[in-house]
């Protein structure tokens, strides 16, 4: 059984509060919008019943997204006020909302299929990533990334056709254009118990280059790099911190050239201050310093006490003394003087005494 399709005035339609469809996405309602947009017309008929008493008004149960994103287009003046619709007229509310959720039952396209769709619209319609994107409302990375996958190395590509490669590991082998260094590391990882896991499989890609968040990378920087001969496989699914630098050995040289740079730089700096001097200039000042503080120890001038300076300073000999002779030419008794009690002399050592 066949139903009519009519071409109707978008604004002559209404969502029906029973169309089977009451959730949707944002991003992915932004993609249809965009895709309307630039194409001019609705390729999928909507599904609707005619409103009894009100004529030419038609209420919608299938194709609730479509019709919302034309009338935000309408407004925005993107279509025009009177553009039309192709909705097919069911003849009963019952009929309309089975067919809505048989229309709903869709199985969503591969990855693999999607990546090749792209690169056929490169390869056979001559069209460029960026109109590619504008027509499906994605961003022109995104559109890079998916015809990036669809050139993966032929056994990476493979099994992501069969499901054995999920999205997210295809897109980790991705991160570099060389599709030789793909296969290798693709043979090397097969039975591992790493061959999925993304991280292992950037850092075997990465081997024996650089990359973007590498000290060394930052040093050097994109500009003298390139200049230099450099390449760089920008990373399409990440961000530039993860893009690889080819070219190592000229990562290392401008590195080099630019510390030795750098230190030549800070000896004219060091030079034009003292340069060489410096050094022994600093070295007099320190022994000025320690001079100086052997002056206030031997004075006796880091004692705060008076009554413990000054018997510091009776035991003190002459020669290392810093303040004037007749200052301590006479000690103080108390620490000059022993008595009985501060010295033992035994009757042989008097004896040698007195005869003295």
């Amino acid at each position: 059984m066949t139903f009519p399709i009519l071409y109707v005035p978008a604004r002559n339609c209404s969502v029906s509060p029973l169309n089977v469809r009451t959730q949707s996405d944002p991003q992915a309602d932004a993609e249809l919008e965009a895709m309307i947009g630039e194409a001019g017309y609705v390729l999928q008929n909507l599904i609707g019943v005619a409103e009894k008493r009100k004529k030419d008004k038609y209420s919608i149960f299938g194709g609730a997204r479509r019709l919302s994103r034309v009338l935000a287009l309408i407004e925005r003046g993107t279509l025009a006020d009177d553009f039309q619709v192709p909705v097919m007229v069911m003849p009963s509310t019952r009929d309309a909302i089975e067919i809505s959720l048989a229309e709903n039952q869709k199985l969503p396209m591969s990855a693999a299929d999607e990546c090749l769709a792209y690169r056929h619209m490169v390869d056979k319609e001559g069209k460029s990533p960026l109109q590619i994107a504008a027509r499906f409302g994605k961003t022109e990375r995104f559109v890079l990334g998916r015809l990036r996958l669809a050139n993966l190395a032929e056994p990476v590509f493979d099994a992501l056709r069969a499901g054995d490669l999920s999205l997210e590991v295809a897109s980790a082998y991705g991160s570099t254009s060389d599709t030789a260094r793909q296969a290798s590391v693709f043979a090397q990882l097969a039975g591992d118990y790493y061959a999925n896991n993304v991280n292992e499989i950037r850092r075997r890609l990465a081997s024996g280059s650089y990359r973007g968040f590498d000290p060394k990378v930052l040093f050097v920087g994109p500009e003298d790099y390139r200049e230099a001969g450099g390449r760089i496989d920008s990373d399409l699914f990440s961000s530039a911190e993860t893009e690889i630098w080819l070219d190592a050995d000229i990562v290392d040289r401008l590195a080099e050239a630019k510390l030795l740079a750098a230190a030549q730089a800070l000896r004219a700096l060091f030079e034009a201050i003292g340069g060489i001097e410096l050094k022994s200039r600093y070295a007099s000042s320190r022994k000025f310093d320690l001079a100086a503080s052997a002056e206030k120890l031997f004075a006796g001038d880091v004692i705060i006490e008076a009554e413990v300076k000054d018997r510091a300073l009776a035991w003190l000999p002459v020669p290392m003394r810093f303040t004037p002779e007749e200052a301590v030419s006479e000690p103080n008794q108390s620490a000059a003087t022993l008595s009985s009690q501060d010295v033992v002399v035994s009757s042989d050592q008097a004896d040698l005494l007195d005869a003295a």
